[in-house]
């Protein structure tokens, strides 16, 4: 008898352990409503963070009448209250891009029923609450494209420039802040496309989604700016319209539409780098929607504003609703300083972080072997070569250098008979 209620009192206690660890994962992956939105109802808004706080600003909405905003507002989740800040100065506009690089934020491009479609960008300091204009994007005029920052640089793709065309762009441009340039670099991998969402996690950039007019697009791309090269990952379905960003190393989608069925989606999926896999999470609490907006804080995703509902009439309801989402909780890591701001850390100074939070100033990565250059962070093994011939000799030598090529005075190779 004592062995039977043993066996009871063990599998009764397992059971309510396996409920408890349930209910606590489950609780983890969830949406959490916030004070909506400062400013009217819209989609096609621009939303970015910068260090704590989250930023929201310019859109539009297309019905009762065509109208555009360009109010841009401050997101403090610790009151989780919304402050006005100074309006955008390059004008009204939707469908814009925005990223930001260190402690600054940048919004440019879109489109406006005043102007047309925009090349102008802008630099957002959000300690002066001032708006400086910089260099024109470099691709040109350009709606409903996507962009991303990595490291000290931000970068721009896909979209359109020509609303009379069905021509949708694949090049791919690169931002310095530091000398206010834009580079051409390769084009995105996929197809030109427009509605495409993006993020970044750790030194990768990801683009995927969209349209292009005829097809939803579900394919998905990492880009490596250290190479300069993009690989295909696996797809992540067709949508376009939604909304991405990353919590520490994980990517999220999240909503959209998919107007071949006019079937509008309240899914979320999450990527993983390391595994290179999709996973279905919690649905948008908000209800399905597109044009909506988001941005991460710490290990918070948000996301807000949008059209909730479309009919076959093309007729949408705005809303300027906020949500936060809470995913499952993270292994705690070890996150590096990243003195140069190059996007790759000191092995030799590390933080270990329990709650997933990166400081600022670290990063995931730990292969940088000068962080005081932000011009190099890769290690090789290279021969001495004093002539310039290609051709090395001498000791095998470790030089700290970008990555990219051979560095100059060096070669792969000792077959030098006379350097």
């Amino acid at each position: 008898i004592q062995k039977s209620y043993n066996m009871k009192t063990f599998i009764l206690l397992l059971a309510l352990l396996i409920t408890a660890s349930l209910t606590n994962s489950r609780a983890q992956d969830i949406w959490t409503q916030k004070t909506n939105f400062g400013g009217i109802e819209r989609e096609g808004a621009v939303g970015f963070s910068i260090d704590s706080k989250g930023y929201i600003g310019t859109g539009g909405r297309s019905n009762p009448f065509l109208t555009v905003y360009q109010d841009f507002w401050q997101y403090d989740p610790v009151s989780d209250a919304w402050a006005q800040k100074t309006d955008f100065p390059g004008g009204p506009r939707r469908e814009a891009v925005g990223f930001s690089i260190g402690n600054k934020g940048y919004l440019g491009t879109g489109w406006s029923n005043f102007s047309g479609i925009m090349e102008d960008f802008w630099e957002y300091d959000p300690e002066s609450n001032i708006w400086t204009q910089k260099a024109d994007y470099g691709g040109g005029e350009r709606v409903s494209a996507t962009g991303f920052s990595i490291g000290n640089k931000g970068y721009i793709t896909t979209g359109y420039g020509d609303v009379f065309s069905f021509d949708f762009e694949r090049d791919f441009w690169e931002y310095d802040p530091e000398s206010d340039t834009w580079t051409q670099k390769n084009d995105f991998g996929g197809a030109g496309r427009y509605h495409a969402v993006s993020f970044s996690i750790n030194n990768k950039g990801y683009v995927g989604t969209g349209e292009d007019w005829w097809w939803h697009l579900s394919d998905f791309w990492e880009y490596d700016p250290a190479t300069d090269e993009w690989t295909q990952k696996s797809d992540a379905g067709g949508r376009q319209h939604a909304v991405g960003f990353s919590i520490n190393n994980k990517g999220y989608i999240v909503c959209g539409a998919f107007w071949d069925d006019f079937e509008v989606f309240s899914s979320m999926i999450e990527y993983d780098p390391v595994v290179n896999t999709w996973t279905s999470k919690a649905d948008f609490a908000g209800g399905a929607r597109i044009g909506a907006t988001g941005f991460s804080i710490g290990n918070k995703g948000f996301i807000g504003t949008g059209a909730l509902y479309i009919n076959y009439n093309y007729f949408y309801e705005y809303t300027n609703d906020f949500w936060e989402y809470s995913p499952t909780p993270c292994i705690p890591l070890t996150v590096y300083a990243d003195a140069d701001a190059d996007g790759y850390g000191n092995l030799y100074d590390s933080y270990f972080s329990p709650d997933c939070m990166v400081p600022e100033g670290y990063v995931y990565d730990s292969t940088d072997c000068n962080d005081t250059d932000a011009s190099v962070h890769a290690l090789g093994n290279f021969y001495v070569d004093s002539d310039s011939d290609a051709y090395g000799a001498g000791t095998l030598l470790s030089i700290c250098y970008s990555g990219v090529g051979t560095p100059a005075g060096y070669s792969i190779n000792s077959t030098d008979c006379d350097d």
